[in-house]
């Protein structure tokens, strides 16, 4: 979806340290297999960041339940969300 291909031009302008905290909770989601928004969000940790992306802007409240420390780390990075 679009918002989707917008997060993979937002990942690149993220600062590091937010990247990094993002590498480390997609590891952590591989290691217990939970907390990915899709299926396709398990494949890398850039595809993990745009459907994370995508969720925290179309469906913040089901992806808050689902991963709420990827939801945090977002609204950190990107604002506050009404969820």
């Amino acid at each position: 979806t679009l918002v989707h291909e917008i997060g993979h031009f937002v990942f690149p302008f993220l600062l590091e340290k937010h990247k990094t905290a993002i590498r480390q909770h997609f590891k952590e989601c591989k290691k217990k297999d939970m907390g990915f928004p899709t299926y396709y969000s398990k494949e890398n940790v850039e595809e993990f960041f745009c459907e994370s992306y995508q969720a925290f802007y179309r469906r913040p409240n089901a992806f808050k339940k689902r991963n709420k420390k990827m939801f945090d780390l977002l609204e950190e990075f990107l604002g506050k969300r009404n969820a």
